[in-house]
């Protein structure tokens, strides 16, 4: 069976088609198209860019982004977790708990 995916890896933005079974790639314009698209096919990660809400801080909402990529189905569960608190800012969100690699 075939599947396509977009590259993201790059700005050419390619249509890499990857074979399910034999995880042989084609039209990818750089070998970043082929590993994106068997990385999509047997463990998908993200990266999370994000706010969260702060309880006494000097203000509501701070920014945050994850250091490393998560996998993709632990985005949900990464952003229900607690902000830093005040005066932490800079801290990051430990990401064993998000269960990444």
């Amino acid at each position: 069976m075939l599947k396509t995916f977009t590259c993201i890896r790059c700005p050419n933005g390619c249509e890499v088609v990857v074979d399910t079974q034999s995880f042989e790639t084609r039209g990818n314009l750089c070998p970043k198209g082929a590993e994106y698209a068997r990385e999509e096919l047997t463990g998908p990660m993200r990266t999370i860019a994000s706010s969260m809400l702060v309880e006494g801080g000097d203000h509501p909402l701070v920014s945050v982004r994850l250091s490393k990529p998560v996998p993709k189905a632990r985005i949900f569960p990464v952003m229900e977790g607690e902000g830093p608190g005040p005066g932490q800012g800079g801290n990051g969100v430990d990401s064993r708990r998000a269960g990444s690699r």
